[in-house]
């Protein structure tokens, strides 16, 4: 795995605060996978400041332990610090590729937003090993959707020019593929939502600076530059009354363990 609890550091206040959440029909979907009583063991993997962690356990309901895996203290103290004590959630130091558990021990291993940080072959057999015979692996990714916005697109263009090697397509690789591809699984499912979320300039150049990619940008521009431009693109995309309509496409890939 890239060390990214070396990359977050400093960030899990900001990324706390200004990322954005998943759609709760999205998430639903994970309750079609299991029946609607019994118990659930799960995992959220990459976990940081427990946004999905504590998405997923409000989710799945009471029936299901959650247990988010973060290698980074900074994002683990985040996440214990905004997590209510009456949801059952726990946060562990570990890595995706090194999963803490016994073969077969899990019903559900889930990723939210932290997959393309992982080295994915080893990560998959990770999976594969704990995951018990009828589980499951959902991955969820929000995705900015720069092709159909015009604020979206400069402001992955401003990436682009300033942080050295971004790319915005770089999460562009077929997980369906490469999940269809691994021997323990046995089907694949896809769902996709498109959704705005509404922000203002200052929430959009909070969002700017709680990114790992735009601390390049910052480093290259110096502080005060970077902040400048982020905020003069919110501005000048921004509706009469200030308000920035932000487009997402999310998606929810989920594998069932054979």
């Amino acid at each position: 795995m890239t060390d990214a609890s070396q990359i977050f550091q400093g960030l899990a206040g900001n990324y706390q605060e200004f990322r954005p959440r998943y759609p709760a029909e999205l998430l639903g979907r994970l309750n079609d996978l299991f029946p609607a009583t019994g118990s659930l063991v799960a995992i959220d993997v990459g976990s940081g400041t427990g946004i999905s962690t504590r998405a997923l356990a409000e989710t799945l309901g009471r029936r299901a332990t959650v247990t988010g895996i973060e290698p980074g203290p900074d994002m683990r103290r985040e996440a214990m610090e905004a997590t209510p004590e009456d949801l059952p959630v726990r946060y562990i130091e570990g890595t995706a590729e090194d999963i803490d558990y016994p073969e077969g021990a899990l019903d559900l291993v889930f990723v939210g937003q932290a997959i393309h940080w992982f080295d994915r072959p080893k990560f998959y057999g990770e999976a594969g090993r704990v995951l018990k015979p009828g589980g499951h692996l959902a991955v969820a990714n929000n995705n900015r959707n720069w092709r159909e916005s015009e604020l979206l697109s400069a402001f992955e263009s401003l990436l682009e020019t300033h942080a050295p090697g971004y790319r915005r397509d770089y999460r562009a690789y077929d997980l369906e593929a490469e999940l269809e591809a691994l021997d323990w699984v046995a089907g694949l499912s896809m769902h996709r939502e498109a959704w705005i979320r509404p922000m203002d300039v200052d929430s959009f150049v909070g969002m700017f600076s709680s990114s790992n990619k735009a601390q390049a940008a910052i480093k290259a521009l110096g502080k005060e530059a970077a902040f400048k431009q982020a905020r003069e693109i919110a501005t000048r995309h921004a509706e009469e009354d200030g308000s920035l309509p932000v487009a997402y496409v999310s998606e929810l890939v989920v594998a069932k363990k054979g």
